[in-house]
């Protein structure tokens, strides 16, 4: 069984907390055989019971501590079945928190960052450009110079938010003007420093200064500058993985062979206006789906990628360069993730951290708008499932915003039981006031208006329905027959593409029509669903569907 790199890590990690435990409880005999280490496991089990009960710990976080522990124990002590009359702490569906989608702010504030220093360093590398080089700062920013210039030095750039004091450790980048992009002269040197340092030591690290940024000048594989273009290529993979919403692991292993680079120049087009990635690597077909708005970001990477490369070749398409010989690739980790959030952290203490899986839950969030989720899960390549429970919780804001407009559509939806619109006229599933005009309620909604079938008329404007026991048992059989059908789906994928949107806006509808009079949706449910006291329009399809023996 293969078994991922950063999975070993977090089961490794997990273990050694156990054996931490077990050192700091008196459970000293717990790799000393079987038992002593059955004995401790069944301790340790105790204690994380006693901390989700607490509220310090959450249930499917401590099985997976538990389950880690379990299978190092297993393979250690050469048994099977470790767990065999313990009672084990169980993951529960119910316990997984969704994966949050990041506000549209936050990820246009680190998406700026992405695209300050790619598409600014790639710059420097692939034009050649000169030091001082100057990167466009992100539009959000308040600060005063819309410029971040770069240096080739360790203390490369600067901002308005970096800590800076003058100790002996940073006199070494004093000569740097970072807010001017130049080298400061002596005598403003001598004017500014020479409380902290003499003057032939402020020549000295000017002379320094100046001699770096001539040789880095010179060298277009200088250090500094293959330094830099692996930071470039760290940031648009995090663009990468914004535009595919593909997982980290995945990104990190994705294949590289020359018939990618064909893929990239001749990409194929399974949807307008995205441009699908497919090419055969290691006998394994992979694919990926971008929009055409990012193709010309792929392909500049491509140009950086070769030449940090210089002529080699690597066999993943992302990598790293070996700190010890910037000419040796190196794969990269899911980790350096976390450690490029916490670069950008430096610049501006204020960005908020959005990491793969936030990316991932907003590339979701943009497909189920744009749409139908199994195609969405399916570009996202994980199962329909998956989709629902994990990654289509939307962002808060435009979770409010959405909400509220739909509660008021909804409130518009419902009549109150008197109120008669003119020219108006019974439908199937309520009311339609302006037969034969259908109107879609929005331009992202995945169900057209029509006129011909039930399922348009909830998301037609001119759709209504009373609050009173008429409409209420139309929706209701409407709703009986959909789940009536659900067998004749050959899959839950199938069944959720044509209908899973409908009946939550059915339900919505409902629990409006239940605000006003909950007694007698009460009832009406119970008759319809209960005792098959259909209405007549839906009874009659229900049977014919009996009778053609697809039910």
């Amino acid at each position: 069984m293969t078994v991922r790199v950063n999975t070993l890590d977090t089961q490794h990690r997990h273990f050694c907390q156990f054996v931490d435990w077990c050192d700091a409880n008196g459970y000293f005999n717990v790799l000393a055989n079987e038992a002593g280490g059955r004995l401790a496991f069944v301790a340790y089990i105790h204690h994380l019971k006693d901390l989700v009960s607490m509220g310090q710990l959450g249930n499917n976080t401590a099985a997976s501590y538990q389950n880690n522990c379990q299978k190092f124990l297993e393979l250690f002590f050469d048994a099977e079945y470790f767990d065999h009359g313990i009672n084990m702490i169980r993951k529960r569906e119910i316990f997984d928190t969704p994966v949050p989608v990041p506000s549209e702010d936050a990820q246009g504030m680190v998406m700026g960052w992405c695209n300050t220093f790619f598409y600014g360093i790639s710059g420097l590398i692939l034009e050649a450009s000169p030091y001082p080089h100057a990167l466009t700062l992100p539009d959000y920013l308040d600060w005063s110079s819309r410029e971040l210039w770069v240096f080739p030095c360790n203390q490369w750039c600067r901002t308005p938010t970096s800590e800076h004091n003058y100790k002996k450790v940073e006199l070494d980048y004093v000569a740097y003007d970072y807010e001017g992009g130049r080298i400061y002269d002596l005598c403003e040197l001598n004017e500014l420093y020479g409380g902290v340092a003499t003057e032939h030591q402020l020549n000295r690290i000017r002379s320094r200064a100046l001699w770096l940024l001539d040789q880095a000048n010179r060298n277009l594989r200088h250090r500094t500058r293959l330094h830099r273009g692996q930071m470039a290529l760290r940031f648009f993979m995090l663009m990468f993985i914004a535009a595919t919403g593909m997982n980290s692991a995945q990104a990190c292993s994705l294949p590289w062979c020359p018939e990618l680079e064909d893929a990239i120049s001749n990409p194929g087009s399974e949807r307008q206006g995205f441009r699908s990635i497919k090419y055969r690597a290691n006998n394994k077909v992979v694919f990926f789906e971008i929009g055409v708005k990012f193709m010309p970001s792929l392909k500049r990477f491509i140009k950086l990628r070769q030449f940090l490369l210089n002529g080699k070749e690597f066999s993943y398409l992302f990598f790293g360069l070996q700190r010890s010989n910037l000419d040796n690739p190196v794969p990269l980790s899911p980790e350096i993730f976390s450690r490029l959030m916490a670069e950008l952290h430096k610049l501006d203490p204020k960005i908020p951290k959005v990491l793969p899986r936030e990316w991932r839950a907003a590339k979701q969030n943009h497909l189920v708008r744009t749409v139908e989720l199994p195609v969405a899960a399916r570009v996202m390549q994980h199962s329909l499932n998956t989709a629902l429970k994990k990654y289509s919780n939307g962002s808060e804001a435009s979770q409010q915003v959405e909400i509220s407009n739909f509660l008021s559509n909804v409130e518009q939806v419902v009549l109150n039981k008197s109120t008669v619109f003119p020219g108006s006229q019974a439908c199937s599933v309520g009311v339609c006031s302006s037969p034969n005009h259908p109107v879609t309620i929005n331009a992202s909604s995945s169900v057209p208006a029509n006129c011909k079938e039930a399922e348009g008329c909830f998301f037609c404007k001119q759709y209504r329905i009373h609050a009173d026991e008429t409409d209420t048992r139309k929706i209701l059989s409407f709703r009986h027959c959909i789940r009536k059908t659900a067998r004749i789906a050959g899959s839950l994928e199938q069944f959720e593409r044509f209908f899973g949107v409908v009946l939550r806006r059915l339900d919505f509808i409902l629990e409006e029509v239940r605000r006003r009079d909950a007694d007698m949706v009460g009832r009406v449910e119970h008759e319809v669903d209960a005792q098959g006291e259909l209405d007549p329009y839906w009874a009659v399809k229900l049977d014919t569907l009996i009778e053609l023996e697809l039910l």
